[in-house]
């Protein structure tokens, strides 16, 4: 009986160490309770040798992030081994809680994180939203609105088709307008604005404990794919089984049918007769329809969310250059007159026509290089580019990349699955959570 108590006694510190080394998974703005990482907790709860929390700041993250950190913490049992797998906002505030609380935790996981703002924030400061959401609602509404050979009745259930469509299609830019997010004279509102005192003081700062940064990268048509896992949330699936384009299949058949009308209207307006111009009026209300739906939306949709860069190209055209004469803008030859060359099929073109003559006997065909900007898409979750997520000064065995995952996927995705088991893989701690024997 001694020694059985003995034994209890010394087991206790090690209980009790067992007990405070969990894995703390907090959620994004306004994500709650159970949110995002519900799927997760549980799955690796059950899979590693692991105690599993997930902490909330759902009733503070309005008043600033040292506030939400504040309340966290008054939910961790402080421990140099504990791990917070922080997502969105969530990052940001387990990284405030690491400066604010020191020896709360002994590692943070950054997943998908505004670690340089919220560009979306500048956006609807600056009222783009709506206006885009508006305005391709005009683009894809005017082909039917216009169409007399449809009937009323149809029109009006196609205006509502298509105001569901352009609703869905934004839905996440909707929710960040019509919820919480919206209040942007808030504090942490002002706090994850891009370039913010706030984030450029907590960027300069070194981390006094081991940082992982997950950086999410949808593969493609990131706005319809965020769209399909804002509607149907992936951590309500069983794991691994969300499909996310739901979006991108019902855009694709509501673009066929664009096209279809665009391409009847363009041949029924050859068949002469004083329709010429309605029929070419219909064709072209169709494209803007169809354009929208596989140009402008993701266009619009990266512009407001920061996923755009604008870069410096060089390039070069055929120009006539001339020497002296009357398209010499200086006498005696002392400067070139440029005349960009029309397009194939566009006129004479002596590129193309060997017997074009040049406009004058002073003439000649150069290649002329020219540098310009233009306008890029950069990767993106859907929601925070990638350039916004990766932090500063940051070594690359420790920045993880989820390719095909987007901003409200992190919860449910082969790829995640896959980094979050290479992290608790680690030979050394803080993260290294071995898996449970059977």
């Amino acid at each position: 009986m001694k020694n059985l108590l003995i034994i209890c006694m010394l087991a206790i510190p090690f209980l009790g160490n067992a007990q405070n080394d969990r894995v703390y998974w907090l959620h994004g703005f306004g994500g709650g309770v159970p949110g995002r990482w519900q799927l997760y907790e549980q799955n690796f709860q059950n899979s590693r040798q692991l105690t599993s929390s997930s902490p909330s700041y759902e009733n503070n993250f309005l008043n600033g992030v040292l506030s939400s950190a504040n309340t966290v913490d008054g939910q961790i049992v402080n421990s140099t081994q504990n791990v917070i797998i922080g997502h969105s906002m969530g990052g940001i505030v387990s990284r405030e809680l690491e400066r604010s609380f020191p020896g709360i935790v002994g590692g943070i996981v950054t997943v998908a994180s505004p670690n340089k703002g919220v560009h979306a924030l500048n956006s609807i400061r600056s009222n783009q939203v709506i206006p885009a959401i508006e305005a391709g609602f005009q683009d894809l509404v005017a082909g039917p609105s216009a169409d007399i050979t449809i009937n009323a009745l149809t029109v009006t259930i196609a205006g509502r088709t298509i105001r569901q469509l352009t609703d869905e299609v934004y839905v996440v830019l909707l929710d960040m307008v019509n919820n919480r997010f919206v209040d942007i004279t808030r504090q942490t509102a002002t706090e994850l604005s891009p370039n913010s005192s706030y984030l450029n003081t907590l960027n300069n700062r070194n981390a006094n404990i081991p940082i992982l940064n997950i950086i999410c990268e949808e593969n493609d048509e990131q706005g319809l794919r965020i769209g399909a896992a804002a509607l149907n949330p992936p951590e309500e699936e069983a794991l691994h089984s969300f499909d996310d384009g739901e979006l991108v299949g019902r855009r694709n058949q509501a673009a066929s049918y664009y096209k279809a009308f665009k391409d009847t209207y363009n041949v029924l307006r050859w068949t002469g007769g004083i329709q010429f111009a309605y029929y070419t009026g219909l064709k072209n209300k169709y494209a803007r329809g169809e354009n929208f739906l596989k140009v402008n939306f993701a266009a619009d949709f990266n512009t407001i969310i920061g996923a755009v860069r604008t870069e410096t190209y060089t390039d070069y055209r055929y120009v006539y250059k001339c020497d002296g004469g009357d398209l010499d803008p200086l006498p005696g030859g002392r400067s070139m007159a440029i005349q960009p060359l029309p397009l194939p099929g566009e006129g004479c073109d002596p590129v193309y026509d060997i017997d074009c003559p040049p406009p004058s006997d002073d003439c000649r065909v150069v290649a002329e290089y020219y540098t310009a900007t233009r306008r890029v898409n950069e990767g993106s979750d859907g929601l925070v580019p990638l350039s916004t997520q990766r932090m500063d000064r940051m070594a690359d065995r420790d920045v993880y990349t989820a390719e095909g995952v987007n901003h409200l996927e992190v919860g449910n995705h082969p790829r995640m699955t896959e980094i979050l088991n290479t992290i608790f893989n680690k030979t050394s701690p803080p993260f290294n959570r071995p898996e449970r024997s059977n």
